[in-house]
């Protein structure tokens, strides 16, 4: 699980820069939705460990 985490810091790096230089739709996209599942999972997690 921390190998898959790790290997996603990249599309987040390429979200940030897409400003300067846009990327190709494809690979933003695909870079949005990787940050989103992320943070999705992050809050699941936090809501299973709550109560």
């Amino acid at each position: 699980m921390g190998s898959e985490i790790a290997c996603r810091q990249p599309g987040e790096v390429g979200v940030a820069s897409s400003h300067r230089q846009p990327l190709p739709a494809r690979e933003a996209r695909s870079a949005r939705r990787v940050v989103r599942g992320r943070r999705r999972r992050e809050r699941l997690a936090e809501v299973a460990k709550g109560p």
